[in-house]
């Protein structure tokens, strides 16, 4: 797929600003970044990556309740992701969803402590020992996708070259503005299409998991 970036700047700016065209291609940069990892999660693989959210191996699953992230929800995610993946995976959460990490508990007879969420010494959340990671790309809270638990190792990604650049004084000529374009092509999907039945069990498996609005 081809992702893409256009930026018009006068002249006057070009010859003005010595680092203007440096810092052009940083923002590009970061914006077909930004497209890319936004499709790694999202995609509907049309345009762009096919998607976590939109894989045929995406695991479901329904959460307790619609006001907290509560601890039976961690562990019902953890249960369901892959063996293998275990040692590799992350938690993909929106930001918003940090107030309820900081406060999870288990729901039982007494509400207690979810023991097995806790912090690196660099100050990393973690849930099971695995990483939390913050990003733009998740749902907002409460909703389907807040929470991704992921193998990213079993995503798939192809890039063919690098970021292509090219600039033309004839697009608007008459306005005295030059372009700059920015083409960057890539593709990715989850490695497997669907989720896996175990050898002995019921409960289907996947490196990608993620918790749903409640019901």
């Amino acid at each position: 797929k081809r992702y893409g970036v256009l930026v018009y700047d006068t002249n006057e700016l070009l010859k003005d600003a010595a680092q203007f065209a440096a810092i052009v291609e940083q923002g590009a940069r970061e914006e077909l970044g930004f497209m890319l990892n936004d499709d790694i999660l999202n995609g509907l693989g049309v345009s762009g990556s096919l998607g976590v959210m939109n894989s045929g191996a995406l695991i479901t699953v329904t959460r307790d309740t619609g006001a907290a992230i509560l601890g039976a929800d961690i562990s019902a995610m953890w249960q369901r992701l892959s063996i293998r993946s275990k040692s590799n995976a992350k938690w993909y959460v929106n930001s918003e969803c940090a107030p309820q990490l900081d406060k999870l508990f288990a729901v039982g007879s007494t509400a207690v402590l979810f023991p097995y969420a806790g912090y690196t010494p660099q100050g990393v959340r973690t849930l099971y020992g695995r990483p939390i990671v913050e990003t733009e790309f998740n749902a907002a809270l409460n909703t389907t996708g807040d929470i991704v638990l992921a193998d990213m190792s079993q995503y798939l990604l192809w890039e063919k070259g690098g970021i292509e650049a090219a600039t033309s004084i004839h697009v608007e000529f008459l306005t005295d503005q030059e372009v700059m374009r920015f083409i960057y092509r890539a593709d990715g999907q989850p490695a497997l299409a669907a989720a896996i039945t175990p050898y002995k069990g019921t409960l289907t498996h996947s490196p990608f998991v993620c918790l749903t609005s409640a019901t």
